[in-house]
């Protein structure tokens, strides 16, 4: 079950935020638990002296945190006891603290009151709550693990499949002390399982290679958008790490846990809600409101093209080109465009090569994209067939292609207006009047609408970011680069598939579970409208050093109810927004609240966001006669379009 990983990435990326700490209580003369194997645990870069200024405060913060809970599967070895009551949870972590601050072992602001890195005692109380359980005993008495002790004691865990089935066990049977205890609560089943295993053989070389194991599995997830998965509302308390049972002798080494090993955010805590809602989540078979016969049939090439991917290019028996409506270039025709490709003509550069401006013997000027990683030549064949079949006013067209002796080139209509992206954020750039920005969120969200209602499927986008959106020379916004796209028959409700997306901007449920349904381009669409709004990026910057996502932001910012809409708008327009556009704004707000949610069927479809955001462009301007009231618009344009494909390549 591939929601294993949102937990797995929960426990590991959230650990070091835990929760903020309380104070008083009754002390125990002693704490029980061997804290100073902080002092041979934490790395010496996180040390109060270090003046090295690469590693960030979150993974020190995660060390010192990880250290605290392998103090605690030493003391359940010793003694069969795992978690102290109430006074006793309470003086161990100030003991802690203490300990770790008078040894100059973290930053000397770490566990204060409004530090992000704080640790609360509730989370170690015996029978305070759900999954803390008082000894060893109890905890495999309620869950065998057995199987993730097996699997995770092996000298071959820096192998990737060894890796991923020591992972798979543990968070199995973190996932069966949620269903047993009927529990949302996360942190602490997280950490009854760790101790659980680790608690039976507390070897700290073992303990060390087991993150090592975990550090592997976060770089994956780091690459394909891990601080984008940030739930709705506000966070719950921050998850342990995953466990995984150490073999071989208990004499232990000191070894500091690598600082490779300790990527993770303190924000990260908000990404265990996510799985809370997918623990729940019911995956319903969705109603299609364009079922007809006729498209489909004439877009059978074009399901074929989508369905299929995943090979290698040179290995698929790929179907002719489609060339009704496109030009096809020569490769001299295309040096003579560029100056033979020369670096002056350089628009941009991307994953898979690098596009140029070209100007046609007409005159007309051009975006020419030229493959040159081999591993992207799929791409090239998914925006030719998809692409020479999508006619939107909305959508970059292709004008034709060029396939030559291994040389791929895509050449474009020519956009003028550069990118959202560089537009937003480009300081030297004047801000984008919030009119304007509204009249992009109406352009999107109408190319949009239009792919998701395709006949014979939909079509789901897959990148949706500022930098795929473009503007031409009026500033209409289209939606670029299709190389990822995906189409979902109409008889499915998802497409199983490959990740694909980008930081940020990448849908939670898709990511965990690997289902692809057009709630994913929602979720993308929803961060690009809260980037429209304050002008912030996908992912910010905290002042501890770590990072969060700008839905996490807004779930925050959202939760007192009834927030001032001028504190989120982009501070370089707000002086110039005036009542009606406050009610624009709380308009879009709303909506990308409602996109951003965890859970797919919590957020509204493309085509009622389209009627919202054309309703709040009608409260920005007084007359709007180029905008058309209702969606279908969409369907006649989709309609008009489907005449112009055949099934003859």
């Amino acid at each position: 079950m591939r929601s294993y990983w949102i937990l797995l990435v929960g426990f590991i990326i959230n650990i070091a935020g835990a929760m903020a700490m309380g104070n008083g209580g009754k002390h125990q003369s002693k704490c029980p638990y061997d804290l100073t194997i902080a002092s041979h645990m934490i790395p010496s870069s996180c040390f109060a002296n270090n003046t090295d200024q690469s590693i960030s405060k979150s993974t020190c913060c995660w060390s010192a945190f990880a250290s605290y809970v392998h103090s605690i599967s030493l003391y359940a070895n010793r003694t069969g006891t795992v978690l102290l009551d109430a006074n006793g949870s309470r003086h161990c972590t100030n003991e802690f603290v203490r300990f770790v601050r008078s040894r100059g072992l973290v930053d000397p602001a770490f566990f204060r009151r409004n530090s992000t890195c704080v640790i609360n005692p509730l989370t170690f109380t015996a029978n305070a709550g759900p999954c803390r359980y008082a000894t060893l005993d109890d905890i495999w008495k309620v869950s065998d693990l057995g199987n993730a002790s097996m699997a995770c004691d092996g000298p071959n865990l820096n192998e990737q499949k060894a890796c991923v089935r020591c992972q798979n066990k543990v968070i199995g049977n973190a996932l069966e002390l949620l269903n047993l205890t009927n529990s949302k609560e996360f942190v602490p089943c997280g950490i009854t399982v760790t101790i659980g295993i680790w608690g039976r053989d507390p070897s700290e070389e073992r303990y060390v290679q087991y993150y090592g194991c975990v550090n592997q599995v976060l770089g994956n997830v780091g690459g394909l958008g891990t601080s984008s998965l940030i739930p709705s509302p506000p966070p719950p308390p921050n998850p342990p790490p995953v466990s995984r049972e150490p073999s071989g002798s208990k004499t232990r080494r000191r070894s500091r846990i690598p600082v490779a090993v300790l990527a993770g955010s303190a924000g990260g805590g908000v990404v265990l809600l996510v799985l809370a809602v997918l623990i729940v989540a019911k995956f319903k078979k969705r109603n299609r409101p364009l079922e007809d016969s006729t498209a489909s049939s004439s877009l059978q090439a074009l399901t074929r093209s989508l369905m299929g991917r995943g090979k290698r290019p040179e290995t698929v028996a790929r179907e002719p080109l489609p060339t009704e409506g496109l030009y096809i270039f020569t490769k001299r025709e295309l040096q003579r465009a560029t100056d033979d490709f020369s670096e002056g003509h350089v628009l941009g550069k991307g994953g898979s090569g690098k596009v140029y401006l070209g100007k046609l013997p007409s005159g007309k000027q051009v975006a020419i994209k030229r493959i040159v990683q081999k591993r992207k030549v799929d791409q090239f064949y998914q925006e030719v067939e998809l692409l020479s079949r999508l006619r939107h006013p909305n959508l970059t067209s292709l004008l034709g292609y060029c396939r030559h002796r291994g040389e791929y080139i895509l050449v474009y209509e020519y956009m003028p207006g550069g990118d959202l992206g560089c537009l937003l954020y480009r300081q030297q750039n004047p801000a984008i009047p919030w009119d304007r920005r509204l009249r992009i969120a109406l352009d999107c969200a109408e190319g949009l609408t239009y792919l998701h209602l395709f006949p014979g499927g939909a079509i789901v986008h897959r990148d949706i970011k500022p930098t795929n959106i473009l503007l031409n020379e009026s500033g209409q916004a289209k939606l670029s680069d299709f190389g990822v796209s995906k189409l979902i028959a109409p008889d499915f409700s998802h497409a199983s598939t490959e990740i694909k997306g980008t930081t940020g901007y990448l849908d939670p449920e898709y990511f965990t579970v690997g289902k692809l349904t057009e709630a994913s381009d929602v979720y993308s669409f929803g961060i690009v409208l809260l980037q429209l709004i304050s002008g912030k990026k996908a992912i910010i910057n905290t002042p501890s050093g770590g990072a969060e996502s700008i839905a996490y932001t807004t779930h925050m910012f959202m939760r007192g109810g009834d927030p001032d809409v001028r504190n989120l708008v982009d501070p370089r327009i707000a002086e110039a927004v005036d009542a009606r556009d406050l009610k624009s704004i709380k308009m879009l707000l709303d909506v990308a609240y409602r996109c951003a949610q965890p859970y797919r069927d919590d957020r509204p479809s493309m085509a009622e966001i389209l009627n919202v955001v054309k309703e709040a462009w009608k409260n920005c301007k007084d007359e709007v006669s180029d905008i058309v009231t209702d969606t279908e618009a969409i369907l006649i344009s989709i309609a008009d379009s489907v005449p112009q494909i055949n099934d003859n390549h």
